[in-house]
């Protein structure tokens, strides 16, 4: 779920710009994606929860072999990330720019995001 999710927060990007000096640097970058620590997820459960009773019920009925563990356990919770990504990628993605605050590493050619701001 976690990696599909992360697909639709950044579903394209350029990098504008390049300044810095030494060790630090800020990198530009417009990108197009989801923004999901936008998301309320008291609200997307609460419409989860709309259709789920529902979804239990059948799952419940074409599964009666299942203990109740073995049902939450396996496909019920598989079923309420398929719901979770579902209300994700219907929503519609937006442009912005960030600014990412980078830092080489001592004693490598390795860059590490610092941080990541909104630019203006």
């Amino acid at each position: 779920f976690q990696k599909k999710e992360t697909a639709l927060a950044v579903q394209t990007y350029e990098i504008e710009s390049v300044s810095g000096h030494g060790s630090t640097a800020t990198v530009r970058t417009g990108i197009t994606g989801i923004p999901v620590n936008e998301l309320d997820p008291e609200a997307m459960m609460s419409d989860i929860e709309a259709g789920l009773t529902e979804d239990i019920r059948k799952y419940g009925e074409e599964h009666p072999e299942e203990t109740d563990q073995d049902k939450i356990l396996g496909d019920l919770g598989k079923l309420v990330f398929d719901r979770m990504y579902e209300q994700i990628a219907g929503r519609q993605p937006e442009d912005k720019v960030l600014n990412f605050k980078v830092v080489k590493e001592k004693d490598s050619d390795v860059w590490k995001i610092q941080s990541i701001e909104e630019a203006e």
